[in-house]
């Protein structure tokens, strides 16, 4: 015999559950991404903990209460059961689909037209076998408990919460235990691995070489590679190579000269190059580049020259324009009219360009950025579609784009905005995985475990008075037990976090 105040104090925890969920509801809808999955879980949860409390009309005593309320009682609880079953199932399906984004089942059952069917078919059906057992067996019967539910014969139950509805149950179950395992799995990955460090920062407009997994080749290098180099790029070798721009450019040297003759290759299949030879733009510039002659020693300007390649002579029929190889130590007579001009910057442009101040390829230090530490990159960057990638990924060499959240601004940022580029830095990213665990993605994770941990635990009392022939049912069990979990488990799960966060500001 349940005593009276065991039956109040459930009572008050079950409205008191109701309520909390009801109160971190926009926490949970934060936390799927969507409304109505939520909002039908709420519901869900209102029509069970609502028809429980109604008893209290009759002391919470099934002896007490009509025989039509007992019935649609027993239903109603089933019927519940049933629905917060399948809204489980049907959040763990689209988390999982998610993380095992290359499983096509999984994908095809996280549809929003096969969740719907699951949240609207599972209490449709456990509703109808309910309603025809109970009328044909008469199986609503008040025996000593908290509510009335199908007792005589106790197996009428296992066509509800303690037996139907674990044929959702148990799948969920698993699916969220191999999702949370895969997902701490990969946290455990990303933490090892090497991450952006805002002591590091990015300070260049370059973008990263493409990433190619090549065997290194050894190189026999002798001190008189560079001075070959430089042989090959005399006057001569280069007049004699037609012009492929439109218009006269102007080309100052680079301070290092490349470590190796790999590295000057026509442009085709990206190569494995050195850490200093990086001189790839993400886009055509169109700026004016000054050279910092005024932040090198001579001797380091003096060891650094480059041969100069006049421009042919006009011809009355168009032709296209030379390139110029102008020394370091040139430059400061043709700073003012030496300038590195798209044909299509109109006057007004070429003015405005003058008067901004354009990054010219050295830090604030003066050290050349080539020099610097490789790791820095621009915007873009080259990522390797691997098996973890997006399935969305068109071709093998991707662009990988960073959140602005998480970017932090370089000193050139003022320039490119002044030039109405659109430059920001990013981290260098691992594209090995499509998607990087977060803190945001736990709660709905830790939900459906529980949720469906708390449907398992429904089922335990039950099964036992089947498995053991009972005659009636035990009057406290499991199932009351999960019944105020459920009440309580949004709050548990959303509603507390976001309490301990508000404490400890």
């Amino acid at each position: 015999m349940l005593s009276f105040g065991l039956r109040v104090t459930w009572f008050s925890l079950s409205l008191s559950g109701l309520l909390s969920s009801w109160a971190v509801f926009p926490a949970f809808a934060r936390a799927t991404g969507e409304r109505w999955m939520p909002l039908l879980y709420s519901a869900a949860n209102t029509v069970l903990q609502g028809i429980f409390c109604l008893g209290l009309i009759w002391g919470m005593d099934p002896f007490g209460m009509p025989h039509s309320f007992c019935v649609a009682q027993s239903i109603l609880v089933h019927a519940s059961w049933a629905c917060l079953a399948g809204i489980c199932t049907a959040i763990t399906l689209s988390n999982a689909s998610r993380v095992f984004h290359k499983s096509t089942l999984l994908v095809r059952l996280a549809a929003p037209l096969f969740r719907g069917a699951l949240v609207a078919g599972a209490p449709c059906a456990v509703l109808a076998a309910q309603a025809v057992v109970i009328y044909e067996l008469n199986a609503a019967q008040p025996v000593e408990g908290m509510y009335c539910d199908g007792s005589m014969p106790t197996w009428v139950r296992t066509l509800g919460y303690a037996g139907a509805s674990l044929l959702l149950v148990v799948p969920s179950f698993t699916l969220s235990f191999l999702t949370v395992v895969h997902v701490t799995r990969s946290r455990r990955k990303h933490s090892l691995s090497p991450t952006y460090s805002p002591s590091n920062p990015v300070d260049d407009g370059l973008t990263s070489l493409p990433t190619r997994n090549r065997a290194k080749r050894k190189t026999n290098r002798t001190p008189n590679d560079s001075p070959q180099i430089r042989q090959d790029l005399s006057p001569t070798a280069q007049s004699s190579i037609e012009p492929l721009f439109p218009s006269s450019r102007t080309i100052y040297p680079i301070p290092s000269m490349p470590d190796s003759p790999s590295t000057i290759t026509p442009p085709g299949r990206a190569k494995t190059v050195s850490r200093r030879a990086r001189y790839h733009l993400p886009y055509d510039w169109i700026e004016t580049r000054y050279s910092p002659e005024h932040t090198q020693e001579p001797s380091i300007r003096e060891q650094r020259q480059a041969p100069t390649v006049p421009s042919p002579a006009p011809s009355p029929s168009p032709t296209p324009g030379a390139i110029h190889f102008v020394s370091a130590s040139d430059v400061s007579s043709t700073r003012a009219s030496s300038r590195v001009i798209s044909p299509a910057l109109s006057t007004d442009m070429e003015k405005e360009s003058i008067r901004l101040h354009i990054f010219s390829g050295f830090s604030s230090d003066g050290r050349f950025l080539s020099e610097m530490d490789d790791t820095n990159s621009g915007s873009m960057k080259w990522a390797r579609k691997s098996e973890d990638s997006s399935a969305e990924v068109k071709s093998e060499l991707v662009f990988a784009h960073d959140d602005e959240d998480d970017v932090e601004h370089g000193p050139t940022d003022f320039v490119y905005e002044e030039m109405g580029l659109s430059w920001r830095p990013s981290r260098q990213v691992d594209s090995s995985s499509s998607i990087r665990p977060t803190l945001s993605a736990w709660p709905i994770l830790v939900f459906q475990t529980l949720a469906s941990s708390v449907q398992l635990l429904a089922a335990i009392s039950p099964l036992i008075d089947v498995a053991s022939r009972a005659s009636t049912p035990s009057a406290f069990g499991t199932q009351h037990v999960a019944l105020l979990l459920a009440a309580w488990l949004p709050c548990i799960v959303f509603g507390v976090p976001l309490v301990f966060r508000r404490c400890l500001r």
